[in-house]
C-alpha cells in the first residue's frame, strides 16, 4: 500500500512538472498555427484580389482596343466607298493618333502591297523613315500579317517587335475590300509602352507592378523600375486581340506581411520562448527538490525502520515538556498507542499517580540540564494500570 501511494505521489508531482510544459508548448503549437493560418489567408485574400483586379484590366483593355479597331475598320470602309478615301484616311488616321497615345503610326497598302499613304505620330523623330509611299512593305511581320489579311479577308495582328529608334510595338492589318475583291490593307502600328500608359494599366499599376510580356516570357514594357519576374504573387492574362504574343502580368506589392504585424509574431513567439525558458528552469528546480524531499522520505524511512526496530524505548520531550517523539519499542513497554501520547503534556499518561511528584522533579531536571549521566531509576505504569521499574537515560536534542 506504501508504494502504491509511493508511485501515485510521484505521478501527480511529475503531472504537475510536465502538465504547464505541455500546456506551453501545445499553446506554441497553436500560435504557429494560427500565424500560418492567417498568412495563408490573408496571401489568398490578396491572390484572390490579384486574379479579379487582373482580370478587370483585361477585359477593360480588350474592350479599348476593340474601340480602337472599329475606328481602323472606319478608315478601311473610307478606302472603300469613296474616292477621297485617301483624304479621309488622312484626316482620320491625324484624329485617331491624336485620341491614343498608344498609336506610333498608320499607313495603307495597295493590293500588290506596296505603300501608298502614312500618317507618323507627331511624338516620333521627324528624321525617322520608316515606310516610304510608293515602296513595298520591308517589315518582316508586317509581310506575314499582309500574307493572312490577304488570304482570310480578315484583321490579323502581328507578334511583338521590335522597330528601330520606337521600341516595342505591335500591328494590326485590316483588309481593304472593294466588291469584294481585296485592294490593300489598313496598317495600325500600336506601341506596347503606349498600351501599358493607358488609363486603365496606369489605375492598377496605382496598386501593382504591371509588365506587358512576349511568348518568350521577355519584358516588353514595364511599369515598376525593379525586375518583378520573381515575385511569388503574380497573375497573367492574354491581352485581346494580340493573345498568341502579347500577355499582361500583374505581380502584388505587398506580399509579406508589414513590420508592425512582423513585431507582433515576434513578441508572441520571444515571450513564449521566455516563457518557456523559465518554465524550464522551474522545472528543473522543482525536479531537484523532488529529488531532495525523496532522498530525505528514504532516509526517514530507514531512520524510523531502525528506530523500530530497536527493543529499547525512546521519546522525545521539547522545552515545555510535552512529549513530541515516540517509537515503537516505547508504545509496546507502556501500552499506550502514539496517537494518545505525542502532544500530550505533564502529568504524562504513564506516570503512576502515587509518583506524580517524582516524575515531575526528574523531568524539570531533565528541562534544567541537571540529569544525571547515569540516568533515572522509576516507575512508570502501564496502560492497564500496573507498574514496572524502568531507568531512563537523557541526552539533549542539538539543532532539532
Amino acid at each position: 500500500m506504501r508504494f502504491q501511494a509511493f508511485m501515485r505521489s510521484r505521478s501527480a508531482d511529475r503531472l504537475l512538472l510536465f502538465g504547464p510544459l505541455l500546456s506551453l508548448v501545445l499553446f506554441l503549437g497553436a500560435a504557429a498555427a494560427l500565424v500560418r493560418y492567417t498568412q495563408q489567408t490573408e496571401l489568398q485574400r490578396e491572390r484572390d484580389t490579384l486574379q479579379r483586379d487582373s482580370e478587370w484590366a483585361q477585359q477593360r483593355m480588350s474592350l479599348e482596343m476593340a474601340l480602337m479597331q472599329e475606328q481602323v475598320q472606319s478608315m478601311a470602309n473610307a478606302l472603300e466607298s469613296s474616292p477621297r478615301g485617301p483624304a479621309r484616311l488622312a484626316a482620320m488616321a491625324h484624329n485617331f493618333i491624336h485620341q491614343h497615345q498608344s498609336v506610333e503610326l498608320i499607313y495603307a497598302t495597295d493590293a500588290k502591297a506596296r505603300v501608298t499613304q502614312t500618317v507618323m505620330n507627331p511624338g516620333l523623330p521627324h528624321d525617322l523613315k520608316l515606310l516610304q509611299a510608293g515602296k513595298p512593305l520591308t517589315l518582316a511581320f508586317s509581310e506575314r500579317a499582309y500574307a493572312q489579311a490577304q488570304s482570310s479577308l480578315h484583321t490579323t495582328y502581328t507578334l511583338p517587335y521590335l522597330l528601330p529608334r520606337v521600341g516595342w510595338v505591335v500591328e494590326s492589318v485590316t483588309p481593304v475590300l472593294r466588291d469584294q475583291q481585296f485592294v490593300g490593307t489598313v496598317n495600325a502600328v500600336f506601341s506596347v509602352d503606349g498600351l501599358l500608359r493607358g488609363a486603365v494599366a496606369q489605375e492598377l499599376s496605382s496598386r501593382y507592378a504591371v509588365a506587358l510580356i512576349n511568348q518568350n516570357q521577355d519584358v516588353l514594357a514595364s511599369s515598376a523600375s525593379a525586375e518583378t519576374g520573381m515575385k511569388p504573387l503574380q497573375y497573367l492574362v492574354a491581352l485581346h486581340p494580340f493573345d498568341a504574343g502579347l500577355f499582361m502580368r500583374v505581380s502584388s506589392y505587398h506580399t509579406a506581411p508589414g513590420w508592425g504585424v512582423r513585431g507582433l509574431y515576434w513578441a508572441v513567439f520571444v515571450l513564449s520562448a521566455l516563457m518557456l525558458w523559465m518554465l524550464w528552469g522551474t522545472w528543473r528546480q522543482m525536479r531537484q527538490r523532488l529529488l531532495t524531499q525523496e532522498s530525505l522520505t528514504r532516509e526517514t524511512a530507514f531512520r524510523r525502520a531502525m528506530e523500530n526496530s530497536l527493543s529499547t524505548g525512546m521519546q522525545a520531550i521539547d522545552l515545555k515538556g510535552r512529549i513530541s517523539y515516540v517509537n515503537l519499542a516505547f508504545c509496546k513497554m507502556t501500552g499506550f498507542a502514539e496517537e494518545e501520547l505525542v502532544g500530550r503534556a505533564p502529568p504524562h499518561p504513564y506516570w503512576p499517580p502515587r509518583r506524580s511528584a517524582e516524575m515531575a522533579l526528574a523531568l524539570q531536571q531533565t528541562l534544567d540540564g541537571l540529569a544525571p549521566p547515569s540516568g533515572f531509576a522509576l516507575k512508570m505504569r502501564r496502560k492497564d494500570g500496573s507498574e514496572f521499574d524502568a531507568r531512563i537515560y537523557v541526552s539533549a536534542l542539538i539543532d532539532a
